[in-house]
């Protein structure tokens, strides 16, 4: 009989539906293992920023401030009406740095050779002391730093007042340093490729030897491909 054979007792166990699904397979209609018939998707990229992307304008532009050492250096920001500035005081000795990580990472990539990082700063001297860097956001939270020292920009002014520096992102390069928590005095490190499509905070940098004891202050702090004098966007 059918139901005393134990070879037959499978398919009576067997739903309607499943067995149509074995009848299937068998047949070589179906595969017994699922398969996706989508196209591959590229990976996913950062839309391309702003013509003038704004980094101090607003709070909200801001995710977290940093500095190092902390019993050295301070920092503070200050908002009032449309104006905007940052203020760090570096200790008169001793390698430093203070900046602040992005609300939202940045990709300029799309631009490279037309921005150009702008800002004013004062006192306009003491840009012979102070290195600007850009910091990336690998997946693999090994970070790159691009830097720039500000005695080189063609623009730099000296003396007690505001000066303008304009830095073209090409003079940064695409390759910088990795950051590591091992290495707080700022000590050169391995080179490595710069993800400009993932630019996540800046940063103020002063290097060993002695330096006035004097703070600085930073306005109309952007990335810019324009050309305009202010970065506000209206």
């Amino acid at each position: 009989m059918l139901w005393k054979n134990p070879y037959c007792r499978v398919f009576y166990r067997l739903s309607l539906p499943g067995l149509a699904w074995v009848v299937l397979v068998l047949a070589g209609c179906v595969s017994p293992h699922r398969t996706s018939f989508e196209p591959e998707q590229p990976p996913t990229t950062r839309p391309p920023a702003r013509k003038i992307e704004p980094l101090i304008e607003t709070p909200k532009l801001m995710r977290e401030d940093y500095r190092q050492p902390r019993d050295g250096t301070r920092q503070k920001f200050y908002w009032e009406g449309e104006e905007a500035e940052w203020r760090i005081h570096f200790p008169a000795s001793r390698y430093a740095h203070a900046g602040f990580r992005f609300y939202y990472p940045l990709n300029l990539r799309e631009n490279f050779d037309r921005y150009a990082l702008v800002f004013e700063m004062k006192p306009a001297a003491m840009a012979k002391y102070l290195w600007v860097g850009l910091v990336d956001g690998s997946e693999d939270e090994r970070l790159v730093m691009v830097e720039y020292p500000l005695a080189n920009d063609p623009g730099a002014q000296q003396g007690l007042e505001w000066g303008e520096f304009c830095i073209p992102l090409s003079a940064f390069g695409k390759e910088g340093e990795r950051l590591s928590d091992d290495n707080p005095d700022g000590l050169r490190t391995e080179k490595t490729a710069f993800d400009w499509q993932d630019v996540q905070d800046i940063r103020f940098v002063v290097y060993g030897g002695k330096r006035p004891n004097r703070a600085i202050a930073i306005k109309h702090l952007r990335f810019d491909m324009t050309g305009k004098k202010k970065g506000l966007l209206k």
